[in-house]
């Protein structure tokens, strides 16, 4: 279940005793929490994107951004988990860079669905970013296989993003929506033409590989050639990502359950 101003929900959940009231919008969040997290309490569907305020919260989307929108959307099969904001953001970014042992800066780029991609938002996950270009040879023997390890630890927070800097004939237009369907990729790939993120990056050979941790700090950077560091990717898999605090409404667990998504478990 996605969309949703999920009034039947509200009835149902409140006859099991589950629902806190007043929720005047029948959203299944009480009016109390929608003055805490800032949605309005009289509109189940504060943004107008046609999804529901919880169910936006409980997937850790904005309830009050419309161009913030659930990957599932646009197809993508993404995993997303809570991030700090403001000013707890702002206190563990604050020495971010593009160094090994820095916390990463971010970047924002658009993928092959047409999503606006920011990196921070990945925060939490073991991030992989190969920089390729659509007319090399290891690039594309590295693509190949990289559906098969994506889909092997998706669910365990590993995200690779591929970053195509030039097309079939060495020109600064890839294709990302070519490269996905070439090698039915679902995990992000950028168009970086304009070379606005792979310099972050040092690349100075085709493939090149960088690894972000959990705690969003780089890890290995600029690994030329080959395929990327799966044993450094699953060594950082089985660390526990760091824990960020989250608002989550009495009922939570029930509440989850009626939406279709899953239990929180940062409760």
């Amino acid at each position: 279940m996605n969309r949703s101003l999920v009034l039947p929900l509200a009835f149902s959940l409140a006859a099991a005793g589950c629902v806190v009231n007043p929720d005047q919008d029948g959203d299944l969040l009480s009016d109390e929490f929608e003055a805490l997290i800032g949605t309005n309490a009289e509109e189940a569907d504060t943004d107008g994107d046609g999804y529901s305020d919880a169910y936006e919260h409980f997937t850790y989307f904005s309830p009050l951004r419309d161009n913030d929108v659930p990957y599932e959307e646009f197809d993508a099969d993404y995993v997303r988990r809570p991030i700090p904001w403001g000013d707890a953001w702002d206190e563990i970014s604050e020495d971010k860079g593009w160094s090994e042992g820095d916390f990463s800066g971010s970047w924002t780029g658009e993928d092959q669905f047409g999503l606006e991609l920011k990196l921070k938002r990945f925060y939490g996950q073991v991030i992989l970013i190969d920089v390729s270009a659509e007319w090399c040879g290891p690039c594309q023997a590295a693509a190949s296989t990289l559906q098969e390890e994506y889909e092997d630890r998706r669910d365990l927070g590993f995200t690779p993003f591929t970053i195509l800097t030039e097309d079939p004939g060495g020109n600064p237009n890839p294709s990302p929506e070519r490269w996905a369907d070439t090698y039915e990729l679902t995990s992000p790939v950028i168009e970086d033409g304009g070379r606005e993120i792979s310099p972050r990056y040092l690349t100075t050979a085709y493939p090149t590989y960088t690894v972000i941790g959990r705690d969003h700090t780089i890890v290995e950077l600029d690994k030329q050639g080959g395929t990327a560091n799966f044993e450094l990717i699953d060594e950082l898999l089985d660390q526990d990502p760091p824990p960020v605090d989250y608002l989550w409404p009495e009922g939570a667990t029930e509440i989850a359950e009626a939406l279709g998504v899953p239990v929180p478990t940062e409760q």
